[in-house]
């Protein structure tokens, strides 16, 4: 009971700084899918976002928690914290099935909620998909180890079936594939009940699953989607993107952003269990040897299984500069494998409580646990609270100004366009302004058979698909991607265009066009002055083809 007082008493403090915060980038794209798709099987049977993966249950996820919600961003951060304390519970679990001890499985569920990378990861709302497949797979996990103390086939459907979730909530979830295979292999004589023969079916089990994924992915995403990542070459892909997931490692470990006592703690905290696993080395250690080693593993893997993205990636730990939206958007790499590291925590910590103890050295190590922990989590909410400040300063002031302005515009025609000029250049915007005013659009609104665009390409426009034109798009024309055009993408009743203008004049000759300018917090129309050549429009095109 304490232990769910404690988690419930962490998700409030880390969900506070949130209240005010707001959606960024992909964000928007998901929020706007939640309210204006009507068929959440078309959703979730194929690729729904136009990208290279296929990731269904998270985006079911979306859309419920869209329909339940809304849109607004402070709700959505709060299911993303639930998911991420739950994540926490079904670690500690794991953790007890693996024969931890109730303190040592406690600190390390409690440091991956409140560590601050985790936590940055979880405030991002487009890295729900880490939350879910993170989620499913340590429930995998615990259900593997289920079966290997007492086979039943109840226990291995349970385990195909979470780790299938896993895989089809995120490409990660494949790590949870190799350490479930490593766990079958690593034997446990004394505890352990299965035999080879059920051995080898949780293996197979695991094999079947992880090609169901597999196929299910190849049949989903399409061909003109699939980036070349590993263009030099698997193996010199997987080293150079493993290289660079490892450099930055030890700054996303020790987050040195905020207080400098937290650091302090939870460093002291690291050193003690580093020194009690020493202490510990002649006392029996095999559980927490194999909860380091099943922890290591899922880092190791999560490296290797994210190096051929890892190429075009920013990382940018935090650290003592100004909050960088870099820092948050690189910490999705290392959600898994921090709780993989909190394993190995655990490992320590267990192996450290079969040494030599004393009543004193106890209440000091749980005071350093307590400080470490409340360390952790006081850095974790200053993060929250320059994200919300940096969602608010840099996003939310243009995009009120573009909805207050567009969503009375109810008299417009399927395939009209409205360009809205001198924004802010600010990527988190300027990029999606299309599904960010949509997504704030009640459902059924006109403008969404529009296409809303900025001055800088590519665009990509959700656009309803039912009274669309023949080639609504043009004048805008679709990207060419490795040579080929990028076709539109139907999904249930909205339709994805992935669009450029090689020709501002076409634009600005569209009789069914509309400008805006942005000044002084409101956009006002511009449309006559376009038109009339008193104000020159000028598109960017970051693609240059």
């Amino acid at each position: 009971m304490g232990l769910v007082v404690a988690f419930l008493a962490a998700g409030a403090l880390l969900a506070w700084p949130l209240r005010h915060g707001g959606a960024f980038l992909d964000d928007f794209l998901f929020l706007a899918l939640g309210r204006h798709e009507d068929d959440l099987l078309a959703l979730v049977t194929r690729d729904a976002v136009g990208g290279y993966f296929f990731r269904p249950l998270p985006l079911a996820g979306w859309w419920a928690s869209v329909r339940l919600l809304g849109t607004g961003a402070p709700a959505q951060l709060c299911v993303s914290v639930a998911l991420h304390v739950l994540n926490g519970g079904i670690l500690y679990a794991f953790l007890r099935r693996l024969r931890a001890g109730p303190g040592p499985a406690a600190l390390a569920s409690l440091v991956f909620v409140c560590h601050p990378t985790a936590f940055a990861a979880t405030a991002w709302l487009s890295d729900r998909f880490d939350l879910f497949s993170t989620g499913f797979g340590l429930g995998a996990l615990v259900a593997t180890e289920s079966f290997l103390v007492a086979p039943r086939p109840r226990t291995l459907v349970a385990a195909a079936a979470a780790l299938l979730a896993s895989l089809l909530s995120k490409e990660i979830g494949y790590v949870f594939a190799a350490a479930g295979a490593l766990m079958a292999a690593w034997v446990v004589r004394d505890r352990h009940a299965a035999s080879p023969r059920d051995r080898l079916a949780i293996l197979g089990t695991i094999a079947a699953t992880s090609g169901l994924a597999l196929g299910a992915r190849a049949i989903a995403v399409r061909d003109v989607a699939k980036p070349l990542f590993a263009a030099h070459g698997w193996l010199a892909t997987a080293l150079e993107g493993t290289a660079r997931w490892v450099e930055p490692l030890p700054r996303f470990l020790v987050v040195t952003h905020g207080g400098r006592l937290a650091i302090v703690a939870w460093c002291l905290l690291l050193l003690l269990l580093l020194v009690g696993a020493l202490r510990g080395r002649r006392a029996p250690g095999r559980e927490g040897l194999r909860m380091a080693g099943v922890g290591i593993a899922i880092m190791a893997v999560a490296a290797v299984a994210q190096s051929p993205v890892l190429g075009s990636m920013v990382f940018r730990p935090f650290g003592d500069a100004p909050f960088a939206f870099e820092s948050l958007a690189a910490s999705r790499l290392y959600y898994v494998p921090l709780a993989g590291f909190a394993m190995v925590v655990a490992g320590l910590a267990q192996h450290a409580a079969a040494g030599a103890r004393s009543r004193r050295g106890d209440l000091a190590f749980a005071l350093a646990c307590v400080a470490a922990v409340a360390g952790l989590l006081a850095t974790s909410r200053a993060i929250g609270r320059e994200w919300a400040a940096y969602t608010q300063a840099r996003v939310a002031p243009v995009l009120e100004a573009a909805v207050a302005a567009l969503a009375p515009r109810t008299a417009v025609q399927p395939g009209c366009k409205v360009y809205l000029l001198s924004m802010p250049e600010e990527p988190g915007l300027a990029l999606v302004i299309d599904v960010a005013v949509k997504q704030a659009l009640p459902r059924g609104h006109p403008l969404m058979g529009c296409f809303i665009e900025g001055e800088r390409a590519p665009w990509y426009n959700l656009v309803r698909s039912r009274g669309l034109p023949p080639a609504a798009e043009r004048p805008l024309v679709p990207l060419v991607f490795e040579g080929r055009p990028f076709p539109p993408l139907r999904v249930g009743n909205l339709t994805y265009y992935y669009l450029r203008l090689p020709d501002a004049s076409r634009a600005t000759g569209d009789p069914n066009a509309t400008f805006l300018a942005y000044r002084d917090g409101a956009f006002a129309d511009v449309t006559a002055d376009v038109r009339a050549g008193r104000r020159t429009v000028r598109f960017a095109d970051e693609l240059g083809r």
